[in-house]
């Protein structure tokens, strides 16, 4: 069977987005963070919602990724559990306790109105966010912000394209991606290692064939 490429922003696109993502306003803040997770620690939907407050490692800028919280019609909100854990940049550590001072500020505001759950990702009444509220606020923003429409979904496949333009080793590729194969990286961004390979190829003889 012919597979399909995955969709992903090219690095000029990944810039317009961050240039968007910077305007955008302080109660808009959960948004920002959970899109600058998925594009920088490639996570998948689910496992951004999934993420609780106690996931979190300030002191070492990690994150572990334990679950996953998705929602199944007519039944509601379920998680999963897969597990592993990766290091985020310090600029979107320091957003999540900018988040959280600013939740910490609302629930002072709405004292017994507000939830107050575990996750990170929370609606203004303090409950768990729905997967389709972050979905439908990502594809508003970038139809207002004129970029062009990927699903959130394909945050996630510019990461790994950022990864592999910036040399990572494809076991750590797909280490981070939570692949529990590295076939499976292979598969899906088999045309982004071949152009990988080829810079190689160039590198070898720019290093060592010509001349000087």
């Amino acid at each position: 069977l012919k597979k399909k490429e995955a969709d992903y922003y090219t690095i000029e696109e990944v810039s317009g987005l961050l240039d968007a993502l910077n305007k955008i306003e302080p109660k808009n803040l959960k948004y920002k963070v959970a899109v600058y997770i998925a594009l920088f620690g490639g996570l998948r939907k689910g496992e951004i919602l999934g993420l609780n407050w106690d996931d979190v490692n300030f002191n070492e800028s990690t994150i572990r990724i334990k679950r996953t919280r998705m929602i199944k019609p007519g039944e509601g909100i379920y998680e999963d559990t897969p597990n592993r854990a990766i290091a985020l940049p310090v600029e979107i550590m320091s957003m999540l306790k900018t988040l959280k001072a600013q939740q910490l500020e609302l629930k002072l505001l709405l004292q017994n109105k507000y939830e107050d759950c575990l996750a990170i990702f929370r609606g203004d009444n303090g409950m768990p966010l729905y997967p389709q509220v972050l979905q439908r606020w990502f594809a508003r923003f970038l139809e207002d912000n004129g970029l062009r429409h990927i699903g959130l979904h394909s945050l996630r496949h510019t990461h790994a394209s950022m990864l592999i333009y910036l040399g990572t080793d494809k076991m750590q590729v797909s280490s981070r991606l939570g692949h529990s194969q590295l076939s499976t990286t292979l598969n899906i961004y088999t045309h982004l290692f071949e152009d990988s390979d080829k810079r190689i190829a160039s590198d070898l003889s720019d290093q060592f064939l010509k001349p000087e």
